[in-house]
């Protein structure tokens, strides 16, 4: 009885020990994903609340520009937070990880006499392809989407004025996967998008169309900066769902949201 007893408690304290383990693993993990430049929690005297990339060639090419929270004031809590941002993260490192390592043996190949410069391409080719692939698909993806409000910290919100300007911030995973960086988006500016085999679903275009008033279609405006973005259409609940329905509608697509 006694030694029954004893091995159940070794065995509750392997499963306990189990748990605290992938519990510690996994806490390593989000801690290792990537560092936010958002901190919506900052005291109200400091000047930057965040670093926002502006460019059309963000996150390659691109201008810093910052929120005061003394002018704006950004959400406690995102609206939208990605599933996958964990394994696109990885699949960035790693890419870039394997590409490093066979470039440099292919390089360290090709300065050996005893083997042919074939078998040393046989090596770079293969672990350099998937890199820009990985890249190309994988930009896009959008983290986490906080809302901006136009006003200064610690001031009450007025909803209406917020309906009438709407202005997000989008966290993306940075090229190398090590971290992210934001870009301000405007509601308005948003259109559904069907690019990249499906990895591009919101399009930025600036300056947006115009609408002709006596048609009531919108006019192409020439030369326009457009930005990619990844968002999952099933994430985020309600606001998300609004939110949605706004960009649908302003691409001219009907789904049935409201």
């Amino acid at each position: 009885m006694f030694g029954a007893r004893c091995i159940r408690l070794v065995r509750h304290s392997e499963v306990q020990l189990k748990r605290e383990l992938r519990q510690a693993v996994t806490r390593g993990v989000q801690m290792r994903f990537a560092s936010s430049e958002i901190n919506p929690s900052m005291p109200e005297d400091d000047e930057v609340k965040a670093k926002v990339r502006t460019g059309p060639f963000v996150p390659f090419v691109y201008n810093v520009e910052y929120i005061n929270p003394r002018k704006e004031t950004i959400a406690r809590a995102p609206i939208y937070q990605a599933s996958s941002s964990y394994h696109v993260a990885a699949a960035k490192r790693n890419v870039w990880i394997f590409a490093t390592i066979g470039g440099y043996f292919s390089a360290a190949l090709l300065g050996m006499d005893s083997i042919a410069n074939s078998m040393s391409l046989l090596i770079g080719i293969p672990a350099l392809v998937p890199l820009p692939f990985v890249t190309y698909f994988t930009t896009p993806y959008v983290h986490r989407i906080f809302r901006i409000y136009d006003t200064p910290e610690g001031e009450p919100v007025d909803v209406e004025k917020v309906k009438k300007n709407e202005e997000f911030l989008f966290e993306c995973i940075s090229l190398w996967g090590r971290g992210l960086y934001n870009c301000r988006v405007k509601l308005e500016d948003l259109r559904v998008a069907n690019k990249r085999l499906g990895w591009v679903n919101l399009e930025v275009v600036t300056p947006p169309p115009k609408v002709d008033p006596e048609t009531g279609k919108e006019v192409a405006v020439e030369r326009p900066t457009r930005r990619y973005f990844y968002v999952a259409d099933d994430s985020g609940g309600y606001k998300m769902e609004r939110i949605w329905a706004i960009i649908e509608r302003q691409s001219g697509i009907d789904n049935g949201r409201d």
